[in-house]
């Protein structure tokens, strides 16, 4: 028998990884915009690391973390792009595990607000160093930047500093996957507050607006610069056909048994069977990561002998197990210890990633997110057969 801790897992094909940078790569060719590689929340909840050591050699010109703490875990590995920070960092200790980073001109600060902009001439100043920044301007997002206002002020101060350097400016698109007419108005409102600053503004700094949905959504959008993250990861595709989902997340049944008619499964006995059933049971739960919202609704992908086939989850999700209805698929050969895929690679289909995420109510980037890292990560680069052939680069 097999300990309940190697019974799941989650498999990341880093080949898809590279192949979906190239289609992004191709998409961007038109504009020759650059692409910086956004691996914050450790890479969507999929190994920052893994995929900094796939783009670092095939597609990325940057990287984009959240805060200095994602950058320093980047830092030891070996590669040449700039890290661009993406929140309001405004201290750092000194010395700093980033030092060397900073004083290679290699750390980029993203600038949110007047004050902000003047902590980082200081982080410069200490260290004797001009520190790249990027402003932001808010179009529209309401979360963080600098108003209408403030930019022009701001541009001029960049200038003016010994500690800064600026290299780039920049917004956020706010609803590029759902509306497209917002995201124009912020395109127009990001080219009017830089061409009112300096018109020759765009000729000397790095201009940039697209994450994944706007760069798919066309050149007008790419500027000098677009920043990627879950198209790398093939989830973007309702705008890019070409994208492949780089994910699956694989179990095996721990228990099989039999139930007779009239029996209720589960916490809270939300479900009653109307037949004589077989059930399975898979060691995944609301603390791996599986929404306890996909209670009754969410399909599980069960490896038969006799091959693939599609069941439904019975009653609530428990913490680390829930329940299949194996019964119509008894006779395809089902037992403990058969492979299932609780979410599978395919790009819409019952158990993927984006049809899960619809039933669930949420969102594609939160339940990767959301996956935990008790649940192992096996990488490759290869088609997969079984288990024994993943090669697991972080466990």
């Amino acid at each position: 028998m097999f300990p309940v801790s190697d019974n799941s897992w989650i498999e990341i094909d880093l080949g898809k990884v590279a192949a979906n940078a190239a289609v992004m790569r191709r998409i961007l060719a038109p504009s020759g915009a650059m692409l910086c590689a956004v691996v914050k929340a450790d890479g969507y909840g999929i190994g920052a690391d893994p995929l900094v050591g796939v783009l670092s050699q095939c597609a990325a010109d940057m990287f984009a973390v959240f805060g200095a703490d994602q950058a320093r875990a980047l830092s030891f590995r070996a590669f040449t792009q700039p890290i661009l920070l993406m929140a309001p960092v405004r201290s750092l200790a000194h010395p700093e595990p980033l030092d060397e980073l900073i004083t290679q001109q290699r750390l980029h600060f993203t600038i949110h607000d007047l004050a902000h902009l003047k902590q980082v001439n200081q982080i410069g100043i200490d260290r004797s160093v001009a520190i790249p920044v990027h402003l932001m301007l808010d179009t529209g997002m309401s979360r963080s930047g600098l108003s209408f206002e403030q930019f022009g002020a701001a541009v001029k101060l960049a200038y003016d500093m010994p500690g800064v350097e600026l290299a780039g400016l920049m917004t956020h698109a706010a609803t590029a996957e759902s509306d497209e007419d917002f995201l124009k108005q912020q395109r127009l409102r990001f080219v009017t507050a830089v061409e009112m600053v300096d018109p020759d503004l765009q000729d000397d700094v790095t201009l940039h607006m697209a994450n994944s949905a706007a760069t798919c959504r066309g050149a007008s959008y790419h500027f000098d610069m677009v920043r990627v993250g879950v198209s790398l990861l093939g989830y973007d595709h309702d705008l890019c056909a070409d994208l492949q989902p780089v994910m699956k997340w694989c179990s095996k049944l721990m228990h099989v048994q039999s139930y007779p008619a009239g029996r209720v499964v589960g916490y809270g006995s939300t479900f009653t069977l109307n037949r004589q059933s077989l059930l399975g049971v898979v060691p995944v739960g609301f603390a791996d990561g599986y929404p306890l919202s996909l209670s009754s609704l969410g399909k599980v992908k069960v490896i038969t002998d006799s091959g693939p086939r599609i069941v439904p989850i019975l009653g609530r999700i428990n913490m680390d197990q829930i329940v299949l209805d194996l019964t119509d698929i008894a006779s395809d050969g089902v037992h403990v210890g058969t492979t299932t895929e609780v979410i599978d690679d395919s790009r819409d289909g019952e158990c993927s990633l984006v049809k899960l995420a619809e039933l669930g109510k949420t969102h594609v980037y939160e339940m990767l997110c959301r996956l935990s890292w008790h649940v192992p990560r096996r990488y490759t680069t290869a088609p997969v057969t079984s288990p024994n052939q993943i090669t697991a680069m972080r466990m």
